[in-house]
This record gives C-alpha cells, structure tokens and sequence, in this order.
C-alpha cells in the first residue's frame, strides 16, 4: 500500500519534466512557461491523486478477498 502514495508525485514530476522540456523547445519566455508548469503541475497531482484512489480501492478489494479465501481455507481444515 506505500507504494501507491507516491503515485501523485510521480505523476506530476513526469509532467513537469514534459512540460519544461516542451517549454524549453518552443522557447516560451520565463513568465509564461512558469505559469504553463504550474498550472500543468497542479492539474496531474489531482490526476495521481485519482489514479491513487482508484489503484487503492483495487489493492484493497484484492486483499479483502485474499484474506476472505484464507479465512474459508482454514474454516476447511478445522472441519
């Protein structure tokens, strides 16, 4: 599950570096491009975060029923 919490920093940062590269070759001046890596920064960490949340529900369903088979197996063998 720790795993999952980075997943809006990671997003974000690639977005970034894609935006400063892309900036960078169109040659923006500075105002603009920052305003363009800010707005991109902010709109890809709500996308992580989403992305966080649905890959979270998912480990979790699969855990859940990871330990409901666990429990059922060893229901079995007391029998």
């Amino acid at each position: 599950m720790k795993k999952v919490n980075v997943i809006p920093a990671v997003v974000m940062m690639l977005a970034g570096l894609i935006a400063c590269i892309v900036a960078i070759k169109r040659q923006d001046p500075p105002d603009k491009a920052l305003i363009m890596i800010l707005i991109v920064l902010i709109l890809f960490y709500i996308i992580g975060l989403i992305a966080k949340m649905i890959v979270g529900n998912i480990v979790k369903s699969v855990e859940q029923a990871e330990e409901e088979k666990t429990k059922i197996t060893f229901q079995e063998r007391i029998k």
